[in-house]
């Protein structure tokens, strides 16, 4: 084995298993380690097209920015059943007004500091 360019011995199956783990993802590895059945299989399979989306998305991590992106909606629509007469317009114009202060803020801000240089 090879590591940063210099030979390594391993005497160890469990440490070469654990290298191979910790250097490839193992959403990946059913990519590229696979035999000719294996071929035959995902060609034979009707929903090989789904199976291969879901197996990309692993590999990918995209499962977890769905569950998040999920988690967040359900947070979001929890905090917001104390509030029913919050719309998400009502939301996305505060979201505004409170920008436009920030930005008002940043403003003075930056006056500030300039009229304390001269």
């Amino acid at each position: 084995m090879v590591q940063d360019g210099k030979r390594v011995a391993v005497q160890n199956k469990q440490m070469w298993q654990d290298f191979i783990r910790a250097t490839i993802p193992p959403g990946i590895t059913q990519f590229f380690f696979f035999d000719g059945e294996k071929i035959q299989e995902i060609a034979a399979d009707d929903h090989s097209e789904v199976r291969l989306k879901s197996s990309l998305e692993a590999a990918l991590g995209i499962q977890y920015i769905n569950r998040l992106s999920n988690d967040l909606l359900y947070l979001k629509n929890e905090e917001r059943k104390g509030f029913v007469e919050i719309s998400d317009e009502d939301l996305a114009f505060k979201q505004m007004e409170l920008k436009k202060e920030k930005d008002r803020l940043a403003r003075k801000k930056k006056n500030m500091s300039i009229s304390r240089r001269n």
